[in-house]
């Protein structure tokens, strides 16, 4: 007979019903807008533009990793002095901001001269369009150092628990980057659209955000002369865990892709790159939102293990029972809705395909690195994500020679493999969490889903494009559902309640 949800269950699952709908609010607009401007560049742009602009973003996010402290993380934890250290903090952040601004613009200045090196190594001779790397990666570099001035002041704002205008800041600078992205896309400036605008680190996003945060904390110029030497030393000392386990969460993240840059070249790299932004679908619209709640709930209840447990076992439960539909739907269907985009971005179909495993490892992955960042334990991330670096630095470049951009997509499935068996086994330091029960129900769930919807194939493919792909998925979401309510009809009916009973109590 299962358990009643108990009171310290209840109490967690209620923080995160109330801040959930409080987020979702600010938030899902400025995503939903800014993936239907994704779906109108795709058909406009080519993969050569977002090829160019998103190799020079993973240049420059390797070099901000080598430099990036965690400061804001160290000043958020001098939670009673946050406002007395912000000039030194500032400080920090503009000195070693400078020295990754200059690395990037001198790989802008020299790129020309490193990617001939790399393609005589290769034996790529298609250089025309690398200039274009150049011209994006000086001007990111010249303008992340006005993102990253404006730290201090984020940081303040999340001391104050003022999320309001951080919300207002990220959305408000989404939406703006997205629709100027768009414009200059359709008045035919190309490579200029990404780099003005669109992403989060376009010119657009930063200018819009930086504005709004230093309008309620200016940049603290007029205090620099009350920089605290001994502060600045806690605060690094407190951040350099941050910084060993952010240095090989980054390079996963953007090693794959520079290598089908380098080895593949700038259109591949972009079909590469609208591959992995739907199979971060799920992490994007679930795991990414729910984490600015949880992250919090887990830092108050970080000397509970009871309440950390209960709060980690219902984020858990909710992030696999909802991610794992949309990753199978998304691949399953790949094939069908990648005909609504031009020709051009049709073999991003099959890449999505191959990378489903990451699909569905990543949104865990990333409530595991919010746990653990919340805990104040860096540490446990450094040490899966540098085995998981080891491994992608040795695997991708060899599956990459044999089997292509495929090879780079299993590479990306392996380390998600052992990311996420390497971080339950740690994440047991601070939580119980029961594996079976977490696992077994969404993923025997899936398996009647897909069995039904291979069952039904045949039928699918002599529908129009757009009916087969809404059939084929409710084809699946029927099994899907079903399964859950078979394997766990309780659990869902228990927790739903739970969620409405903390939706309503005041």
């Amino acid at each position: 007979m299962k358990k009643p949800t108990t009171p310290t269950e209840a109490s967690a699952i209620q923080r995160i019903a109330h801040g959930a709908i409080q987020t979702f609010g600010s938030t899902y607009p400025a995503r939903l807008i800014n993936f239907a401007v994704l779906l109108l560049l795709y058909q406009i742009l080519v993969p050569e533009d977002f090829g160019a602009i998103t190799t020079a973003y993973s240049i420059l996010a390797l070099v901000i990793a080598i430099r990036d402290f965690g400061l804001h993380y160290a000043l958020l934890h001098e939670h009673d002095n946050v406002h007395e250290f912000a000039p030194t903090h500032f400080v920090l952040s503009i000195s070693l901001g400078s020295i990754s601004t200059l690395l990037a613009l001198c790989i802008a200045l020299y790129s020309e001269h490193l990617f001939e090196l790399f393609n005589t190594y290769l034996g790529f001779t298609d250089t025309q369009n690398y200039p274009k790397v150049a011209i994006a990666l000086g001007i990111l570099g010249a303008f992340d150092l006005l993102r990253t001035a404006a730290l201090t002041a984020e940081t303040q704002l999340q001391r104050n628990l003022e999320f309001g205008r951080l919300a207002f800041a990220h959305a408000g600078g989404t939406i703006l980057a997205a629709l100027v992205g768009l414009g200059l896309a359709y008045l035919g400036y190309g490579k200029w659209a990404l780099i003005l605008g669109f992403f989060p680190y376009s010119v657009t996003y930063i200018l819009f955000y930086c504005t709004v945060v230093w309008l309620r904390h200016p940049p603290p110029l007029n205090q620099l002369h009350t920089f605290n030497a001994q502060a600045a030393r806690r605060m690094i000392r407190y951040g350099v865990w941050f910084w060993i386990g952010g240095i090989p969460k980054i390079f996963i993240q953007h090693y794959d892709k520079l290598i089908i840059s380098l080895f593949f070249g700038l259109s591949l790299r972009g079909i590469y790159d609208a591959a992995h932004n739907f199979a971060q679908i799920p992490s994007g619209a679930i795991t990414m939102v729910i984490v600015r709640i949880t992250a919090t709930v887990y830092a108050r209840y970080q000397n509970n293990r009871d309440q950390l447990s209960a709060a980690y076992r219902r984020t858990s439960r909710l992030i696999l029972r909802t991610t794992v539909p949309i990753s199978l739907v998304l691949a399953l269907e790949a094939n069908r809705w990648i005909h609504i985009f031009k020709p051009d971005w049709a073999p991003a179909a099959p890449l999505l395909q191959w990378l489903i495993i990451y699909s569905l490892c990543r949104p865990i992955l990333d409530d595991v690195h919010a746990l653990f960042y919340s805990a104040g334990s860096p540490k446990s991330i450094a040490k899966f994500s540098a085995a998981q670096a080891l491994i992608l630095l040795i695997l991708a470049p060899y599956l990459a020679h044999h089997m292509g951009a495929v090879g780079i997509a299993i590479s990306m499935n392996a380390i998600a493999i052992v990311g996420l068996i390497l971080a339950l086994i740690l994440v047991r330091a601070y939580v119980d969490i029961p594996i079976a029960k977490t696992f077994a129900p969404p993923l025997i769930a899936a398996a009647i889903g897909t069995g039904m919807h291979f069952a039904s194939t045949e039928w699918l493919n002599t529908l129009p494009i757009p009916i087969g792909v809404l059939a084929g998925s409710a084809i699946f979401t029927t099994g899907y559902g079903s399964g859950l309510l078979i394997v766990e009809r309780k659990t869902l009916i228990d927790e739903i309640k739970t969620v409405i009973r903390a939706i309503i109590k005041k």
